[in-house]
């Protein structure tokens, strides 16, 4: 969605909605030493006195705003950005509360609008003057209130959500204002979004409910329009009419079914970048593009990672879930273990149990007769679990085992390195 693999220029890269594209910097995690627990909760932070107002499930989980009362300013965060925002980010995140969303937004238009002479943003150039503060606020609350509740009007006549892109649109007063519109966020895909925080994938159609994988759904539908020399030409029928669409839904079918078709893989390409050029929104320009980049150069690497601070940050038992979201079943096949794992320089012990294929871990808990136990600091146990580092090194380094080693080489062995880069439109 930010085509980070594209080159800048009309052809290319052009932004990513909500700024020009990614920082290149670390990403990186501070461990709070303070919390704001309510909206109305006060600090002082360097002789600055704050006011936040909390805004959760909105743009994130847990996020807040910012009232400067002495500056006469607000800090509205991501809720009200230059543009509309994702409700469900392409690139895959939880989905968002629309109506939380806007609820905020009329909070922080009563809490705050007539004491801001400023308004500042994450993604956002200032607003100054009381009635540029309300008028910014009050549209983009608007924006946010009516997909919500157009969205769910039009579920509630039976709308699904492959047909809730041509279904709702914004009336005339919200499009024609451009800090509305669909730069970033559309309402195509925004009220899908509210379609799937209520109702989920399913469309009730149960034509739908266990479809062929898209390989064996694509061989099916090639076979029966006659083969894809006669998919490729309507393909290219469609493309000559202008109806890129439908070219690309039958370039899918016949790249899933014959994937190594180079004359479907270029014609998709060709189509995607047409839609791309034809779209408002950045974020559906880059995924139009970035898809026509893999189907012509393949996959290219992954550019980002995770520092050393932030996973030092992340509690440990996140990062025990996490592993147990990397354990392959068919590799630990029917093995039973408990595993003791004493974190010295945390001073924290975690259970593990195997059993099924599933990996259970328990913070503060120890099994009374384990299998083994590993002691260490976490940074060792990091390294067998992420790193893949060898027992041997791992112990010469200050890694202590007792009890069963094979135990714990086979538990290693069966947790993946997920790969850093995939396919997105081939098989």
């Amino acid at each position: 969605q930010f085509g980070t693999s594209l080159t800048p220029g009309p052809q290319g890269q052009m932004s990513s909605g909500i700024g020009m594209g990614l920082s290149g910097g670390e990403i990186t995690l501070a461990v709070p030493t303070d919390l704001v627990r309510k909206t109305g909760d006060t600090r002082t932070v360097d002789g600055v006195a704050l006011e936040f107002q909390m805004v959760p499930e909105s743009e994130a989980p847990a996020e807040l705003n910012v009232m400067l009362p002495a500056q006469k300013t607000l800090l509205i965060g991501e809720i009200a950005v230059c543009t509309q925002h994702n409700i469900l980010t392409p690139r895959g995140a939880l989905v968002r509360n629309t109506l939380k969303w806007a609820g905020y937004l009329t909070e922080a238009l009563r809490l705050y609008a007539e004491k801001s002479d400023t308004l500042i943003a994450s993604h956002c150039w200032p607003r100054f003057g009381k009635s540029e503060v309300r008028s910014f606020l009050t549209a983009q609350r608007d924006n946010y209130k009516f997909l919500h509740d157009q969205t769910v009007r039009a579920m509630n006549k039976g709308a699904t959500i492959a047909e809730l892109g041509a279904a709702v649109a914004p009336p005339k007063a919200l499009s024609d204002i451009w800090s509305t519109r669909g730069y970033y966020g559309t309402y195509s895909h925004n009220a899908k979004a509210v379609y799937q925080r209520y109702l989920g994938w399913y469309d009730a159609n149960p034509a739908n409910l266990n479809p062929h994988i898209p390989t064996e759904r694509a061989a099916r539908y090639v076979a029966a329009m006659g083969g894809s020399a006669k998919v490729i030409a309507l393909a290219k029928a469609a493309m000559a009419d202008g109806d890129y669409r439908w070219a690309s839904d039958l370039l899918n079918q016949a790249i899933f079914a014959d994937p190594i078709n180079a004359e479907a893989r270029a014609l998709q390409a060709d189509s995607f970048e047409q839609m791309a050029y034809q779209a408002e929104g950045a974020l559906w320009r880059n995924m139009y593009l970035s898809s026509a980049s893999e189907l012509r150069k393949g996959v290219r690497p992954a550019s980002t990672g995770v520092s050393v601070d932030m996973i030092a940050a992340i509690p440990t038992q996140i990062l025990f879930d996490s592993i147990a979201t990397r354990l392959d079943p068919a590799k630990i096949g029917d093995a039973r273990m408990t595993i003791n794992f004493a974190i010295t320089d945390r001073k924290e012990t975690v259970a593990v149990s195997i059993g099924s294929g599933v990996m259970v871990s328990e913070s503060g808990q120890t099994h009374t007769a384990p299998q083994a136990t590993l002691s260490g600091p976490r940074q060792l146990l990091l390294g067998l679990f992420f790193l893949k580092a060898p027992l041997a090194a791992l112990e010469a380094n200050g890694l202590k085992i007792e009890g069963d080693r094979a135990a714990i080489a086979a538990l290693q062995a069966a947790i993946e390195t997920p790969p850093p880069d995939f396919a997105i439109v081939t098989p």
